[in-house]
C-alpha cells in the first residue's frame, strides 16, 4: 500500500506530510486507521480501489491511498500513470503462490505455470499490477544480495574511477590555469603596452618598476634603462622640475597628494633627443595590507600637440577680439583724419606764407600718416576691400627684392630663388607687396651690421591634416613665399606675440607694432596663412602661404597704377552722418565748382533727391544710423537705376563687397580718403567710365 498524488503537488513523502489534504481511501480498509493515526482526518470514503483510480481520472480526487499493484492495474488501464507520483509503501508484503494447505499437486500445478511464462510477459504482468518487477521469493534473496555486493563493487570501482577522474580533472585545471593566468599576464601586458597612454609604476622610494611601450617610444628609452632608477636622477624631468621633485619631498608631492585624491597634474618630460613633451598625468596610490603606500601607477596622455593646438586657437580668438576692437577704432579715427585731409588740401591753395605752408605741409604729413595707420587697422580687422587680380608671384618677387636692393644699406644682400613654372597668385596686389615690404622692412632693422635677405616662392599642395589648425583655409594649391633674414632672430618667447596689434620689440619711435599684424591680416583675407621660425642669433624666416591659380595675368606689372584725368562738374549728392566730413567734402567739391547737396543719413538723402533732384551722382557711407548706405543704393536702385553712386566706407567685409558688386556699384572708397582719390573717382564717374 502507497500513497497516490498528483505530480504537480510537492512535499507529500509519509502519512503524516498528508495533513489538511482530502485524501481518498476505500471503505473498510486498513488503511484508515493508518491515516487516522497520523492525523490525517479528511477522507474520503469509496466502495472500491477501482473507484478510487477512476475518480483520480475525473479530476475529483488529487491524492488517494491504494494498494500498489491495483493502483498500477487501473492507472494503466485509464492510461493516466504518467499524471500521479507515490511515495514508498505504507505497508509492504510479498505476494506468494498460494494454495489450500496440504494441496501440494494444485501448487505445482500452479507453479509449473508461472515457469511457463517467459520472463518478458512476467514483467509485463507484474510492472502493470505492481509498478516493478516481482520475483520469486527465495530467487530475489538471491538476487537481492547479489545486487547489494555487486551494487557495492560497483559503487568502489566508480568511485576509484571517480577520485583519479577528480585527480586527472584537477591537474588539467591546475595546468589550464596556469596558462590561463600566462594568456591574461601577456593580455593585460600587450593592453598596457598599447593602450596609447604612458604608464610608469613607481615603486615607495620614487624608483620606476614598469614603463610601457608607449613610454618607451615617447622617451627613447627602453624600459630595462630605466627600472630601479628614482624619477628625478633619469634626466626625463627638466632641470626646473627635477629640483623640485627629490627624495625628500617625494612623500610630500606625491604620495600625500594621492592620498587627499589630487592625483591628477600636468608636468614636462624630456626625451632621449631632448624635445619637451607636454605629459597630462592621472595617478593611481596603491597600498599594501596595512594600508601603507607601496606603488604608484601613473597615467600619462602626451598633450603636447593638442595644447598647442589650444593655444593657436586662444590666439586666434584673440586676434579675432583685437580685430573687432580695431575695426570701431578704426571707424571713429577715419571721422577724425577725413575733415583734417580735406581741410588742409583746401587751406593749401589760399595760404601764401611759407611759414604757414611750411606748418600746413606737416599738418598733411602728420594726417597721411595717420591715415595710413587707420589703412593697416582696416586691414588688420579684415575690412578692407580687395581688388583681385592674377599677380605673377615671380615679378612680384623680383619688384621687390629690386627696391630693397635701391634702398636697403649696401651691407645687406638682397637675392630671389623661385622656378620659371611658379604659379601665380589671385591678389590685390598693393596689399601683397605691403605685405613684403614689411617683411623686407622688418629684416633689415634685424641686420644692423648687414647679412643676407632671401626671397624665395615654390608651388606646395596642401593636405587637410595641413591646414586644420588654420581657421577657414581650405585644402589645395598654394604658393609658400618665405622671407629669410640671417638678423638678430626673435626671442622664443616673444614669438606668440609678434602677430598682436601694437606689439613691437623696436625701441619707442622705431615702429607702430600694426605691421605683423597687418601683415597676417592681408593674408587671412586672402584665404592664406603664415608660418615663422626663428632663433637667436640665427635669423628669421617667415612663410606665407597663398592660394595659387592657374590664370594668367593680364599684364606683366605686378602693381597696378592710376593716370590723372580731367575733373568733370555735376551735381551731387552727399550723404554722410558725419557733420565735419560732410561739411570739408562738400567745401573740397565745391571748389572745384560741383554743386553738392548734403544729407545726414538714407531717409534724409531719399527726401532731398525728390525734393531737390535730379542729381548726377551720389556719394554716400555706408556706415549710418536711420537707414544706411546699403539700404539708400538699394532704394536708388528701384527708383533710378541709371543714377551713378560711389561708396565710401571704412570697413568692407567680404558679405557688403558682393552686395555692392549685385548692386552695379564699381567705385568703393575706403576712408579716410584722400582728396585727389575722391576726385578722380567722381572725374570718372561723371565721364560714364564706370558707375
Amino acid at each position: 500500500m502507497a500513497v497516490f498524488f498528483d505530480k504537480r503537488i510537492t512535499g507529500i513523502v509519509d502519512l503524516s506530510s498528508l495533513r489538511g489534504f482530502a485524501v481518498a481511501v476505500k471503505a473498510g480498509d486498513t488503511a484508515i486507521l493508518q491515516l487516522q493515526a497520523a492525523g490525517v482526518n479528511n477522507l474520503l470514503l469509496y466502495p472500491s480501489y477501482e473507484s478510487i483510480v477512476q475518480a483520480a481520472a475525473d479530476l475529483k480526487v488529487n491524492v488517494f491511498v491504494v494498494d500498489e499493484p491495483c493502483a498500477y492495474y487501473y492507472l494503466n488501464n485509464l492510461q493516466i500513470q504518467n499524471q500521479f507520483k507515490s511515495t514508498a509503501p505504507i505497508n509492504q508484503g510479498q505476494f506468494s503462490r498460494g494454495v489450500t494447505k496440504g494441496n501440494t499437486a494444485l501448487l505445482n500445478y500452479v507453479s509449473r505455470g508461472f515457469y511457463q511464462i517467459s520472463a518478458d510477459d512476467l514483467e509485463a504482468i507484474e510492472k502493470k499490477w505492481g509498478g516493478r518487477v516481482l520475483h520469486d521469493g527465495h530467487i530475489q534473496y538471491v538476487i537481492y544480495g547479489a545486487a547489494t555486493a555487486g551494487l557495492i563493487i560497483l559503487l568502489l570501482v566508480v568511485w576509484n574511477r571517480t577520485l583519479q577522474r577528480q585527480v586527472e580533472r584537477r591537474t588539467r585545471l591546475l595546468k589550464n590555469s596556469e596558462r590561463h593566468l600566462a594568456a591574461e599576464r601577456n593580455f593585460a601586458s600587450a593592453v598596457v603596452d598599447h593602450a596609447g597612454v604612458i604608464v610608469v609604476v613607481l615603486d615607495r622610494a620614487g624608483c620606476i618598476r614598469r614603463l610601457n611601450l608607449t613610454g618607451e617610444q615617447l622617451t627613447g628609452y627602453k624600459e630595462e634603462e630605466l627600472l630601479g632608477e628614482p624619477i628625478w636622477s633619469t634626466g626625463l624631468l627638466p632641470v626646473d622640475e627635477t629640483i623640485l621633485v627629490q627624495r625628500e619631498a617625494f612623500d610630500k608631492m606625491w604620495v600625500e597628494k594621492l592620498r587627499a585624491k589630487t592625483g591628477r597634474y600636468t608636468n614636462h618630460w624630456l626625451n632621449r633627443e631632448g624635445n619637451l613633451h607636454l605629459i597630462d598625468w592621472f595617478n593611481t596610490l596603491l597600498t599594501d595590507a596595512k594600508g601603507e603606500p607601496e606603488f604608484i601607477v601613473a597615467v600619462g596622455v602626451d598633450i603636447t600637440e593638442r595644447r598647442a593646438l589650444e593655444d593657436r586657437f586662444m590666439r586666434s580668438q584673440r586676434m579675432e577680439a583685437m580685430g573687432s576692437l580695431v575695426a570701431g577704432i578704426a571707424h571713429d579715427l577715419n571721422n577724425i583724419f577725413s575733415p583734417i585731409i580735406m581741410i588742409t588740401t583746401l587751406l593749401r591753395r589760399s595760404v601764401t606764407n611759407p611759414e604757414e605752408v611750411k606748418m600746413l605741409d606737416m599738418m598733411d604729413q602728420s594726417s597721411k600718416r595717420g591715415a595710413g595707420i587707420i589703412r593697416q587697422l582696416v586691414t588688420y580687422s579684415r575690412g578692407s576691400t580687395l581688388e583681385r587680380n592674377v599677380v605673377a608671384t615671380g615679378a612680384l618677387l623680383e619688384e621687390i627684392a629690386s627696391l630693397a636692393r635701391e634702398t636697403f644699406p649696401r651691407e645687406i644682400r638682397c637675392r630671389t630663388q623661385f622656378s620659371s613654372d611658379l604659379n601665380c597668385i589671385l591678389a590685390d596686389a598693393i596689399q601683397i607687396h605691403q605685405v613684403l615690404l614689411n617683411l623686407c622692412v622688418n629684416a633689415r632693422d634685424a641686420m644692423p651690421d648687414g647679412g643676407e635677405l632671401e626671397l624665395r616662392a615654390s608651388n606646395v599642395e596642401l593636405s587637410d591634416d595641413q591646414v586644420q589648425t588654420h581657421e577657414k583655409v581650405a585644402p589645395g594649391s598654394f604658393v609658400m613665399i618665405a622671407v629669410r633674414d640671417t638678423g638678430t632672430g626673435i626671442p622664443a618667447m616673444d614669438l606668440e606675440k609678434i602677430f598682436e596689434p601694437f606689439f613691437t620689440t623696436k625701441p619707442p619711435g622705431k615702429g607702430t607694432g600694426l605691421g605683423l599684424s597687418t601683415t597676417i591680416g592681408i593674408v587671412r583675407t586672402h584665404g592664406g596663412f603664415m608660418e615663422v621660425q626663428s632663433a637667436l642669433g640665427e635669423g628669421t624666416t617667415f612663410k606665407i602661404y597663398l592660394p595659387a591659380t592657374k590664370e594668367s595675368p593680364a599684364n606683366s606689372s605686378a602693381l597696378p597704377f592710376v593716370t590723372d584725368r580731367n575733373e568733370g562738374i555735376g551735381r551731387i549728392l552727399l550723404v554722410d552722418d558725419e557733420p565735419l566730413v560732410a561739411t570739408a567734402v562738400s567745401r573740397l567739391l565745391e571748389q572745384q565748382n560741383h554743386q553738392v547737396v548734403t544729407a545726414r543719413d538714407g531717409l534724409e538723402a531719399l527726401a532731398k533727391l525728390a525734393d531737390a533732384g535730379p542729381f548726377d551722382l551720389v556719394v554716400t557711407d555706408l556706415v549710418m544710423p536711420n537707414m544706411n548706405g546699403l539700404a539708400l543704393i538699394r532704394e536708388l536702385r528701384k527708383r533710378e537705376p541709371s543714377l551713378k553712386v560711389i561708396a565710401c566706407t571704412g570697413m568692407a567685409p567680404e558679405e557688403m563687397q558682393l552686395e555692392l558688386g549685385r548692386l552695379g556699384i564699381k567705385q568703393v572708397l575706403r576712408k579716410p580718403i584722400l582728396p585727389r582719390d575722391l576726385l578722380q573717382a567722381i572725374t570718372q564717374a561723371l565721364q560714364n567710365e564706370t558707375t
